[in-house]
């Protein structure tokens, strides 16, 4: 008797262990989000999506699938490297808003490059208040995805302070315009945006860190014929 209730309070634990790690691994995979390896391509030349770039700010509701962010994401690091002396390691960091993309929980994300993976920020962004930080954008609410380019100047080696700030700006330059490519060739419709509140986008996606807001990219399905 007693044999038999020490097995049945080890399967108890057993039984509690497994679903304490099924808890635990499924907020862990709903935590990271691993982008397709093998995303979209456009079917259009460089000189094709050079004509065709567009600033788009008007956008239907319609979700992107994770292989077009995934193949936009991995536009931005796909530039030729500057000095990194001035500002050694990555110069500049991609924070992603989710709002429609198939597959994909709604919420703020970091990017990493390396892995080609999303890591969720832990704090909640609604779109009300991104449009409140970015004032007479209204046309935003309906984007399935915000890129969110930042720095973190204090990185920058000393006394190479401006320069550091130059290249960095540069990098991102050179990464929004793969971004403005790739969307073309994808049939997706985007645009920068550099006049927000800087102190309402950090403490929306960047508080807690230092990083600086630089630029903005909502993406989205393009209205017919919208610019």
């Amino acid at each position: 008797m007693r044999a038999l209730t020490r097995r049945t309070v080890f399967f108890g634990f057993f039984i509690l262990g497994g679903i304490l790690l099924k808890v635990f691994w499924q907020g862990f995979v709903h935590d990271v989000v691993r982008l397709p390896k093998h995303f979209v391509h456009g079917t259009i030349t460089v000189e094709e999506a050079l004509w065709k770039r567009r600033s788009i700010r008007m956008y239907t509701d319609e979700a992107i699938v994770p292989q077009e962010l995934a193949a936009l994401l991995k536009a931005t690091h796909n530039t030729a490297s500057a000095d990194s002396v001035m500002y050694p390691g990555q110069s500049f960091n991609i924070f992603v808003y989710i709002r429609h993309v198939q597959n994909i929980p709604a919420g703020l994300y970091h990017y990493c490059s390396e892995k080609q993976e999303l890591r969720r920020v832990n704090k909640k962004v609604a779109m009300p208040d991104i449009i409140a930080a970015v004032p007479g954008r209204d046309w935003i609410r309906k984007s399935a995805a915000m890129l969110i380019f930042s720095a973190d100047y204090s990185r920058i080696a000393v006394p190479s302070w401006e320069r550091g700030m130059r290249s960095s700006h540069i990098k991102i330059g050179k990464a929004v315009q793969n971004v403005y490519l790739e969307a073309a060739s994808l049939n997706l419709g985007t645009v920068v945006m550099m006049a927000f509140y800087d102190d309402r986008v950090k403490q929306l996606f960047l508080s807690g860190s230092r990083e600086e807001p630089v630029c903005l990219m909502p993406v989205g399905k393009p209205l017919k014929d919208a610019r």
